[in-house]
């Protein structure tokens, strides 16, 4: 503050120059053991006085001079320029014969401690490129004995800072039980990795730095940093065999053995490969925070499940479902972070080949006859399943989601025709990915005829895209469920169907011969 307060100190052996007004150097002292200093019997006339800070003792070698001049008290204030060291010139004689004012306040430089925290991503124990700071994080300075002494909070690139700090001991401790809530579960990594301006300090234990001491020589220390990692993510985790073709995993139902599974980023990146063990057993452990998809490859299944086939998703408890899209082998993207670190229900399960055709009636949002990000299935619409010929065989609607399905069907040529209720089909067959575009001919709302057996036992392909109107009606969510299907019914079917035409051709004749008889 520029005073002398009680309680601050002398400082001994601070050589002090005095000078006449035209700056001659006259003579030479030091300051005493309490900091004072003495010119007497001086002659009449004009002087200066200057310290030289240059020459401090070890204590203070790196400390300043005070701001000079706080008003009203010449007595107490300081008188040496913080550029040159020098009071101004005073003049002795005999009107005043002494000047015991001319003082030199010494203040110490700014000390201060910070400065990182961050998410260490890869849990190497060290601040590698692209990983980011940590905002909001508590942090607390103490005293080299353990008293708090001040707290803050890390800004929004993760750096903190104490400063204007006496000389003297301190720490510096990161409160991990008061983490915001993005990171709320997160751990502090392994401490003192390698370089010291790039690994974390705090202890693991305690989240504690080291003691560190601040005064001449070590002003400041910004290497003092909290790196945090997340605790393990995990994904899994069974195959099995769906004996009874249910979708559920039923007791009996094996594990299936050498099935390859790809972990994919919430982008499709690929990420990782692993096999099933021989209880049908797979897992990704150790995944850092992010979105997932899991991938079943069937084109390498060998032995006696060589050529099987998904059964139906999502049939029920998603602990004992299958998750894997009929036509991708895909599960949905998943997230895993805080509060949700493992996901141990991305099953899959399979049955023995059948054939089967669906799956899929769209909102073409934006014409283009292909099925885009974020354009949703239409439920309730009318399909009707055709032989060759364009006799029907079955009918069903599509589930929630859009979906539809005809299984268990014999080998041979089929056709699916979606009753649209008068609103406009899409472009069909656009572009080289059967799995994306329409197959419905605006035409007769039908596909071509489409042909199931030993060479191909599904076709997941048979999807119709529907064009806006121009207010659309809203469109159900897509919600988990079974899909909407039906099993072919059978030469049994064919049989009913038959007696229907031969009721409606006894029908017919009975009226006209009604009308002969009137």
């Amino acid at each position: 503050n520029g005073l002398q307060d009680p309680g601050e100190p002398g400082v001994p052996n601070v050589p002090v120059v005095l000078k006449d007004g035209n700056g001659k150097e006259i003579a030479t002292t030091k300051t005493g053991q309490d900091g004072k200093y003495l010119f007497d019997k001086l002659p009449d006339g004009a002087y200066q006085v200057c310290f030289d800070r240059a020459k401090l003792p070890p204590a203070y070698a790196d400390w300043q001079w005070t701001k000079p001049d706080v008003p009203d008290d010449d007595g107490k204030d300081s008188d040496a320029d913080p550029a040159t060291g020098c009071t101004p010139v005073t003049t002795l004689g005999i009107d005043r014969p002494e000047d015991l004012t001319l003082d030199a306040g010494l203040v110490e430089p700014t000390n201060r401690l910070g400065d990182f925290v961050w998410k260490d991503l890869n849990a190497n124990g060290l601040q590698d490129p692209g990983e980011p700071g940590v905002p909001d994080v508590p942090v607390v300075l103490k005293d080299g004995n353990g008293k708090q002494l001040a707290t803050t909070k890390t800004d929004s690139g993760g750096k903190y800072l104490f400063d204007k700090l006496p000389g003297g001991s301190y720490q510096v401790c990161f409160d991990i039980a008061h983490l915001p809530a993005p990171v709320a579960d997160y751990k502090l990594t392994k401490p003192d990795a390698g370089d010291d301006g790039k690994d974390s300090d705090a202890n693991t234990e305690t989240g504690c730095t080291p003691v560190v001491t601040l005064g001449v020589g070590n002003r400041e220390n910004l290497t003092l940093d909290a790196g945090l990692v997340s605790p393990p993510n995990r994904l899994g985790d069974f195959v099995w065999a769906d004996l009874n073709r249910n979708g559920l995993q039923d007791q009996g139902e094996p594990g299936v053995p050498d099935v390859p599974v790809v972990l994919k980023d919430g982008n499709g990146k690929q990420l990782a490969g692993t096999s099933t063990g021989p209880d049908g057993k797979y897992s990704f452990d150790n995944l850092p925070d992010g979105s997932y998809q899991v991938c079943f490859d069937r084109s390498k299944l060998t032995g006696k499940y060589a050529g099987w086939q998904w059964t139906k998703p999502d049939a029920g408890d998603d602990g004992t479902d299958s998750d894997a899209g009929l036509a991708t082998g895909c599960t949905p993207v998943v997230t895993l972070g805080v509060g949700k670190r493992e996901d141990l229900t991305l099953d899959a399960g399979l049955v023995e080949p059948r054939n089967r055709i669906g799956d899929f009636v769209w909102l073409d949002r934006n014409g283009n006859g292909l099925q885009d990000p974020g354009e949703p299935g239409v439920p309730d619409v009318p399909v009707v399943l055709k032989d060759g010929t364009g006799k029907q065989l079955a009918s069903t609607k599509t589930d929630s989601g859009g979906k539809y399905l005809f299984d268990n069907l014999p080998d041979g040529g089929y056709k699916v025709c979606f009753d649209t209720g008068g609103r406009k089909l899409t472009q069909p067959d656009v572009g080289t990915d059967d799995l994306r575009d329409s197959d419905a001919q605006p035409s007769d709302g039908c596909t071509p005829v489409l042909s199931v057996g030993p060479a191909k036992r599904e076709d997941l392909g048979a999807d119709a895209g529907l064009l806006p109107t121009s207010a659309p009606a809203p469109v159900t969510p897509p919600k988990k469920g079974p899909l909407a299907g039906t099993g072919f019914p059978g030469f049994w079917l064919l049989g009913l169907s038959g007696l229907a035409v031969a009721a409606g051709i006894a029908a017919l004749l009975a009226a006209r011969r009604s009308r002969r008889i009137e």
